[in-house]
């Protein structure tokens, strides 16, 4: 570790320290948190993220910390890559507690489990995903992560049909729009890629 990440870290530690609320503290953690994500050690920064969420006890807390943990979820060190799944399940897990109808969060937690699939059951994050689905037919974010995981394993069809069914409904809709304009781009028809790329914003 060089001279000047020691300083920087002496420095977070001095003024966790001179913290005497704990408001004050989470303030330090959301700083420490972020330095470690900028220097990509996302196992840190989900730590010092996690602490804040115990502290500050709200649902976007614990979504920070689960997106955090989400990134060092893609760790080539297998142990720092378990360690990160199995945090962001159980920050988003947390999230879902204190805010039980947001959406998002139960997305994010079935995208854990599909983007790192359990060997007992490999397909529970699309299952998750399938049931919220069916539960928030009308919620473009189910649909859209759908469409990407379709785009992921190939299933191009199936990722375009659900992308317009949304646009049946949203024809503005930039994420369908600028997920569209890729896929078309991928295959090479460039006039229908334009023409979504128009209303990706």
């Amino acid at each position: 570790m060089s001279q000047d990440s020691l300083m920087v870290i002496n420095n977070f530690e001095s003024n966790l320290i001179a913290a005497s609320t704990d408001s004050l503290k989470s303030e330090v953690f959301k700083k420490i948190s972020g330095w470690w994500y900028r220097q990509k050690e996302y196992a840190l920064a989900g730590y010092y993220a996690e602490k804040v969420a115990e502290i500050e006890k709200v649902d976007y807390a614990w979504a920070i910390a689960g997106t955090t943990f989400s990134v060092g979820a893609k760790s080539d060190n297998e142990s720092t890559r378990k360690y990160c799944i199995e945090k962001s399940k159980k920050a988003f897990e947390n999230a879902i507690s204190l805010s039980p109808n947001n959406i998002a969060h139960k997305v994010n937690l079935a995208l854990c489990f599909a983007d790192n699939p359990p060997t007992d059951n490999p397909m529970k994050g699309i299952q998750m995903l399938l049931e919220l689905s069916k539960e928030y037919p009308d919620e473009n974010i189910v649909q859209i992560t759908l469409a990407r995981l379709a785009v992921k394993t190939g299933q191009y069809e199936k990722a375009i049909n659900r992308l317009l069914k949304i646009l049946e409904k949203t024809p503005d809709d930039a994420n369908a729009n600028c997920l569209l304009a890729e896929i078309y781009s991928n295959q090479g028809d460039n006039d229908k890629a334009m023409a979504y790329q128009k209303k990706c914003k």
